[in-house]
């Protein structure tokens, strides 16, 4: 019978290995063999191994034979650059398994090792203690501590660029979704906040051209090889670019991920939807933000947050994601699910960290219920994780502060299983019962 990888990840994910080693007779003690990675690169995710007795957390990739790292390009793909385990069923040659910056990484053989085969537990026994109540408030306890971290991050940054800069520096960063943070980061860096209060007398197609160029993507800035289609949109932004002569830095198009993401995620999109945010009044969004958190109830607030960042964005990148390239039906440049993202990461936090410098008590504690209230964020591949981990029968009135708190939970504890730590674990219900007090204690801190 032919063996295929995805019959080798089954026994990994399902087998108690009570001893391996790895070609070279390091003991591996597997502490958590990892969750099964849903996009492409690694098999296994957020692994926690013991080798020699020294605690690893990473990435695992599982073969059928050892030589299929090498065969596969594995060693000169930087993707697998956080893998701190290669898993084989069979020793096949091609070892050592090396990662792109040239680290040698141990290699275990499955058909050699010692294991006993039984199925995983996918509940975590310590949460099947707690009813869902106790469950919801540690949720919501732990979402509070994951704002603080953020608020205390905004503090710091708020301090180096100003509070303008640094909103739309974290705004850049979170269109960015995870392939183009680091791309749209360069951007705010290359054209600040203060640039495009320089630029509030220009049209939108002035602005979307001189971000485009910074950007890198105008038609001309692609591979030359590259099959451009004839485009009125392109032709006048390339006119636009020329006009503006840039002298400065610039972002290069590879820097941008194209690969692996939706055309409606595209780069070109993102950029598009930043200069629809920033067009308008740029002096004057900080203020309108706040005027809406202190004039409306807290559940109303988040809908009227959503209604102003929402956009439909110019009809072209409504229904296009690159210059000449359709997409099959219009989308909105920047939807709910996004909004809702950018109002939980980066606005609220913001206004919190405001709040402190401010020592205003009132808005710190506005900040809080409307994060404690504020409506479900899409589901990702952790959230989803967190909630077949801690309750596999499902949720009833999950919100996105408690989403928040699942992901406080699994970067902080579950990530390294330090579940002596986590307070899934330590049930502190005499904190968590008191459901006031929760609330607001991690955002004052």
């Amino acid at each position: 019978m032919k063996v295929s990888e995805k019959d080798v990840s089954h026994i990994w994910l399902e087998g108690r290995f009570s001893r391996l080693r790895d070609e070279e007779g390091n003991d591996i003690e597997v502490v958590f063999g990892g969750r099964q990675a849903a996009g492409k690169g690694c098999d296994f995710q957020d692994a926690v191994l013991k080798i020699n007795g020294i605690k690893c957390c990473g990435d695992v990739e599982i073969h059928v034979s050892s030589d299929l790292w090498k065969k596969h390009g594995h060693d000169r793909d930087h993707k697998y650059n956080n893998v701190i385990l290669h898993v084989a069923l069979w020793e096949k040659g091609g070892l050592p398994a090396l990662l792109y910056r040239g680290i040698n990484i141990p290699t275990v053989i499955l058909g050699s090792a010692p294991a006993q085969f039984s199925l995983r537990r996918q509940g975590c026994p310590h949460a099947e203690r707690l009813s869902c109540s106790e469950l919801e408030d540690i949720l919501r306890y732990c979402g509070l501590q994951r704002l603080s971290v953020k608020a205390r991050g905004f503090m710091e940054l708020i301090s180096i660029q100003g509070p303008q800069q640094a909103l739309y520096s974290d705004i850049c960063r979170a269109l960015g979704y995870s392939r183009n943070k680091v791309a749209m980061s360069r951007l705010a860096e290359l054209m600040p906040f203060r640039m495009w209060q320089e630029m509030q007398g220009e049209g939108i197609g002035r602005k979307m051209a001189i971000a485009m160029g910074i950007s890198g993507l105008l038609p001309s800035q692609a591979n030359p090889r590259a099959i451009v289609p004839s485009d009125s949109m392109a032709e006048k932004l390339e006119r636009e670019w020329e006009f503006h002569r840039h002298t400065g830095e610039r972002i290069e198009r590879y820097e941008w991920c194209f690969s692996g993401i939706r055309p409606a995620n595209s780069p070109l999109r993102r950029v598009a939807a930043l200069c629809c945010l920033m067009d308008g009044s740029a002096d004057k969004w900080l203020q309108d933000e706040r005027d809406l958190m202190e004039n409306i109830p807290d559940r109303r607030a988040a809908y009227a947050f959503e209604a102003k960042l929402m956009l439909s964005g110019p009809v072209y990148w409504s229904c296009h994601y690159d210059f000449g390239r359709p997409l099959r039906r219009p989308q909105m440049l920047l939807g709910r699910g996004r909004t809702r993202e950018i109002t939980v990461n980066s606005i609220l936090p913001f206004f919190l960290a405001r709040a402190w410098f401010d020592g205003d008590e009132e808005m710190t504690r506005r900040v809080a219920d409307f994060y404690c209230v504020y409506p479900p964020l899409p589901e990702n591949e952790i959230t989803r994780y967190m909630q077949n981990l801690l309750l596999p029968g499902g949720w009833q009135h999950i919100n996105g502060g408690m989403q928040q708190g699942l992901l406080h939970i699994f970067h902080s504890y579950c990530q390294t299983r330090d579940c002596s730590r986590c307070p899934v674990f330590m049930r502190r219900r005499q904190v968590w019962g008191q459901r006031q007090a929760a609330r607001y204690q991690s955002a004052r801190l």
